[in-house]
């Protein structure tokens, strides 16, 4: 007798409730990468340190009801880590 098995259905993100996909959005992966500039100057070798604060903003591309819930909470993520001392 052959058993027959049942491929797992997909994970379908919007079917979580808006509380639960509110709290996945403040989970965003924040990237902070440091680019280094050597150069040479009048006054001697400088060295310079570029700091790039990056936040996935791609997910507001996905639909208009993602776009929506998650712009809010990306602009307060962007005031609260690129503005933050």
């Amino acid at each position: 007798m052959a058993t027959q098995t049942t491929s797992p259905s997909p994970f379908r993100f919007m079917d979580l409730p808006i509380s639960v996909r509110c709290i996945v959005y403040n989970f965003l992966p924040r990237t902070v990468k440091q680019c280094h500039i050597r150069d040479i100057g009048p006054k001697g070798r400088i060295m310079t340190t570029l700091i790039v604060k990056l936040i996935p903003v791609s997910i507001l591309a996905t639909c208009k009801l993602i776009h929506a819930e998650a712009k809010p909470i990306l602009e307060r993520l962007r005031e609260d880590f690129f503005f933050r001392c």
